[in-house]
């Protein structure tokens, strides 16, 4: 006959993470990560969903066990919050439900291999108090790395970005995404060993590693790492045209569309500014509309002003064609830009030869687009230097931090229609709201239906146009230079130590087998 448990031990065992309650739980703070992001913005969410994950990590008896918990939270974080790609595919790719909820669970299955890849880590560092500090947030930081930057990378819902608006985002400017990630994952293991202490914890270190550095991001926030440059304020007008996406790319389209955004911005003027039209606004290729452009240029440089506006560009090279995503300046600016960094099926089908034509998503209109050069000069208007990205390309801090050169404004449009009215494009915004911080400088951002936005150069977003409604945003934007710690540095200070934490939490846990 057993003897009846007492309080204490019932809830011990209640506790207990090594069953299947583990793996529960993995599934449930992978699920409601998400939520720590915009629009929700509830962001200690996220510093308690990763404390559940290293808890169930800590409790995982195998590394089978362990993987097999890195992929329920993966599943469960990218199926709640990269559930827009059921929109891309269904509503605009003209795929079935059936098909298109099947491909978008393979997806979220796919991505969640990543936390394997973390969790499979994880479980061969030494375990003990010091490691647990310093060895899981060394390897949150190499698997979100690995997401950047593996194949085409998929940097979406990195940890960092639910720090905006926090005491931890002064770090910023200093450390990037990543190190906030860093920052929040080492929040989490403290949350953890305050929620369930393992043997030999203390609470102390628990506490102060949550509270210094939400403490100094304070201070650093107070720093001015750039400073105002000597120029004008710029006056920006930008131009939500509120295109249906599916009428988009028809042949009848291309002039009316052009004559909307015209009509928008002649009605809107009040003086010399820069205008910005969104993503691929010209529906037809620089070469062809360039006949029906030109009076409207010619306005432009009349009035002192330019335009920026995205165009599909067809350029001829040692005999070869290839079609680019790009960036115009028309009137007072000169500059063309090509995009970087292609949306693989939006952009490019990768291996073509077998997927094109499979299914319509495979076919997408404009998905043969080629990446242009890595290096490309800042586009200048009306006397300023803009650094000029084009939609999924603000996911990528490197990139977009060596593009920042002498430029005083930072520039991004988008085509955001394809995220319906999911939560998507508000994710997208934050992430352009992290690149402005990270350098210092303001982002101006245009898209076709939401979210058009001006945001300083610390990050706030200082107006914004309301979604799916065709609008003008017009402000005054002051230009600023210098460089912050993490345009000088970038993320190589932050990699060399995650990596050597990682292979040294390794080594010390195979000294102790």
């Amino acid at each position: 006959m057993s003897l009846p448990q007492s309080p204490s031990e019932t809830r011990s065992a209640s506790l207990d993470l090594s069953s299947y309650w583990g793996s529960a739980l993995a599934l449930i703070a992978g699920a409601v990560y998400p939520l720590a992001f915009a629009p929700l913005n509830w962001w200690p969410i996220a510093p308690l969903a990763v404390a559940a994950f290293y808890m169930c990590m800590q409790h995982s008896l195998t590394a089978r066990q362990a993987m097999w918990r890195g992929w329920l939270f993966g599943f469960g974080l990218f199926g709640v919050g990269t559930s827009w790609v059921w929109i891309s595919m269904h509503r605009y790719g003209d795929t079935s439900v059936a098909l298109a909820t099947l491909l978008t669970a393979l997806f979220c299955a796919a991505l969640a291999l990543f936390f394997v890849i973390q969790a499979a880590l994880h479980h061969r560092i030494a375990k003990n108090q010091l490691w647990a500090y310093l060895g899981f947030p060394a390897v949150w930081v190499v698997s979100e790395l690995i997401r950047t930057y593996l194949l085409t990378g998929f940097p979406w819902l990195l940890l960092g970005y639910s720090s905006l608006s926090t005491l931890w985002q002064g770090w910023s400017p200093v450390l990037g995404v990543y190190g906030l990630s860093a920052l929040f994952a080492l929040a989490g293991v403290g949350l953890a060993k305050l929620i369930q202490p393992e043997a030999g914890d203390r609470r102390l270190p628990a506490i102060l590693v949550i509270v210094i550095p939400a403490l100094l991001g304070l201070l650093l926030f107070t720093l001015q790492w750039t400073k105002p440059t000597t120029q004008t304020p710029l006056k920006v007008m930008l131009v939500q045209g509120n295109i249906e996406q599916n009428a988009k790319w028809h042949p009848d389209s291309a002039m009316p569309t052009i004559e909307r955004y015209e009509t928008m911005t002649q009605k809107a003027w009040s003086g010399p500014a820069l205008v910005v039209w969104p993503e691929t606004a010209i529906p037809a290729l620089l070469n062809d509309a360039y006949s029906v452009m030109t009076p409207f240029a010619d306005d432009l440089y009349q009035r002192q002003s330019a335009l920026i506006s995205g165009v599909m560009t067809r350029v001829e090279k040692e005999g070869k064609r290839s079609y680019h995503n790009s960036l115009v300046v028309l009137g007072d600016g000169l500059g063309l830009y090509h995009k970087r960094h292609l949306v693989p099926f939006g952009e490019y089908v990768p291996l073509e030869s077998v997927l094109r034509g499979l299914i319509a998503f495979f076919d997408l209109p404009m998905s043969q687009f080629s990446k242009g050069d890595l290096n490309q000069p800042e586009l200048t208007a009306m006397g300023h230097k803009i650094s000029a990205s084009i939609c999924y390309e603000v996911a990528y801090p490197d990139l977009m931090r060596r593009s920042v050169g002498d430029a005083d404004i930072l520039l991004t449009v988008s085509n955001d229609t394809w995220f319906g009215g999911s939560f998507a494009r508000y994710q997208h915004l934050q992430m352009v709201q992290m690149r402005a911080l990270e350098v210092g400088r303001p982002m101006v951002r245009a898209t076709n239906d939401g979210m058009t936005a001006v945001i300083d150069h610390q990050g706030r977003i200082t107006q914004q146009l309301e979604p799916f409604r065709a609008g003008v945003l017009t402000e005054e934007v002051q230009g600023y230079e210098g460089q912050t710690p993490y345009m000088r540095w970038g993320d190589w200070p932050l990699i060399i130590l995650s990596v050597l934490l990682t292979l040294a939490g390794m080594l010390v846990r195979r000294r102790q087998v």
